[in-house]
């Protein structure tokens, strides 16, 4: 029966959320950036309810941080962090290769 297969609907804040998770993720949005609410609606051509709920997801997963007059910061990370995520990174990588073995 044709339509019948399910098609996934993605909400318009998970949408927002994966497209600022790709633009940090590919370096777009740089450490110390500030994220303005009504700026990123106007680019995205969307309400500025499903980008906040957007950003304070983010927030939650400290990928953001809040910043003062309804912005949004890309948090500095520090050399011990970035130390820290190099050893995750690489342990995983190993344990990705010994599996696939």
């Amino acid at each position: 029966m044709p339509g019948t297969e399910k098609t996934q609907h993605i909400s318009l804040t998970t949408q927002v959320e994966n497209r600022l998770k790709h633009q940090l993720s590919i370096g777009a949005l740089k450490p110390g950036a500030r994220l303005i609410t009504k700026n990123i609606a106007q680019e995205l051509g969307v309400s500025i309810t499903p980008v906040r709920e957007a950003l304070l997801r983010l927030v939650s997963s400290s990928a953001l941080a809040v910043a003062p007059a309804q912005a949004f910061m890309v948090p500095e990370i520090s050399l011990e962090s970035l130390l820290e995520i190099n050893t995750i990174r690489t342990a995983l990588e190993e344990m990705a290769v010994v599996a696939a073995a």
